[in-house]
């Protein structure tokens, strides 16, 4: 049986990424399938979100979430759904937030 680990992060656009610049770095969040009862694996996450562009992870540890499929029905953001779902069938998933995060500041 899977849960989905939900792993909130900041990482950087990198070249084979054609929708944010390279280098412009992003909040994302990540979601995993990983064996129910599991710790998150941050390294098979980043791998995971690597495949979709994205490099130079740093998770927010303090706010991961295992969501078991009979509760995605209890989640009301209907973004948040799909990507649990996808994560379901395709291992992994990846929210993007639009705006960059300010690197000087």
């Amino acid at each position: 049986m899977y849960e989905i680990h939900v792993l909130p992060a900041t990482a950087e656009a990198i070249e084979s990424n054609k929708r944010y610049p390279l280098g412009e770095r992003h909040a994302i969040t990540i979601f995993s399938r990983q064996s129910e009862g599991e710790e998150p694996n941050y390294q098979l996450a980043a791998e995971r979100a690597f495949s979709s562009g994205w490099d130079d992870f740093e998770f927010d540890t303090t706010r991961t979430l295992a969501i078991a499929p009979e509760k995605f029905n209890l989640v009301q953001d209907e973004i948040f759904v799909q990507a649990l779902n996808s994560a379901l069938s395709n291992e992994a998933a990846v929210i993007v937030y639009a705006d960059p995060i300010n690197s000087s500041g």
